[in-house]
């Protein structure tokens, strides 16, 4: 890897994560856009250390969940996981509705055929978005009962139900090439919103640190502890008094004491 991707990585995951806080959220809502998704899977946690933001994780994932609904099923996903590799992509689905995905935004996979099956279609994608979308439909298929595992001979036929799955997933990205210029327009909104919060804290930083802003500090500091040290006299005065009158009354208690003696 040279130095040139090596920066560009690290700019991107810079860019990302400084989307992430403007946009957390522990809890993901994946309803959106009048979708009528079970309660069951209506929030998710995901958790995101890829090069690309949070958000652009969800709206894909809300857009593959709605289409599998279309289809008449339902999603176990309930906890998801991605991050950053330099293998292109792969994933994994476990049977209770955890998913594990590894994308690489700078160099996606784009062809995705499974590499097991000499016969199956490429089914390419054209953008590392779509390619994000084909890796996040495949897996979360899995988590449907879309596709089933068949059995031939006694065992499982794992080439037919990935080539099943996979073309499942072509079809749902294939919808999804239509309407990617929506979830790249609500990126660069959230880019471009970063980006200006990260230019009013430069400037915000950088005023701090002018002659009439240190005096500025400086002067409210001096008034500050003038208003403590004046309130501290006032409680100092109080206090001064009270034990002056208990120190007295003993005193005096004492006197009375050594009288009756």
């Amino acid at each position: 890897m040279t130095l040139t991707n090596e920066k560009r990585e690290r700019r991107m995951r810079r860019q990302a994560r400084a989307i992430d806080k403007l946009t957390s959220e522990k809890k993901t809502n994946i309803v959106a856009h009048g979708m009528q998704l079970s309660y069951a899977h209506k929030y998710i946690t995901i958790k995101n250390s890829s090069l690309w933001p949070k958000m652009i994780v969800a709206d894909v994932v809300r857009f593959v969940l709605g289409e599998i609904e279309k289809m008449g099923s339902s999603s176990t996903l309930y906890d998801l996981t991605v991050q950053h590799t330099r293998r292109g992509g792969h994933g994994h689905a476990f049977c209770f509705g955890e998913v594990h995905l590894a994308h690489n935004r700078t160099k996606p996979r784009m062809n995705w055929k499974y590499k097991g099956i000499s016969w199956a279609h490429k089914n390419a994608t054209k953008t590392s978005l779509q390619s994000l979308c084909h890796i996040i439909a495949h897996e979360l298929v899995h988590t449907t009962q879309l596709v089933e595992m068949k059995q031939k001979n006694g065992r499982n036929q794992i080439q037919q139900y990935e080539f099943e799955t996979d073309n499942m997933a072509a079809t749902i990205v294939s919808k999804f090439a239509k309407a990617e210029r929506d979830f790249w327009k609500r990126y660069r909104k959230a880019r471009r919103t970063q980006r200006n919060a990260q230019i009013r804290k430069a400037k915000a930083a950088k005023s701090r640190k002018t002659p009439d802003a240190k005096m500025d500090r400086a002067v409210a500091n001096l008034e500050r502890w003038q208003a403590e040290l004046a309130k501290a006299e006032k409680h100092v005065k109080k206090w001064k008094t009270k034990v002056n009158r208990m120190t007295g009354a003993r005193k005096a208690a004492a006197k009375r004491a050594a009288n009756r003696a």
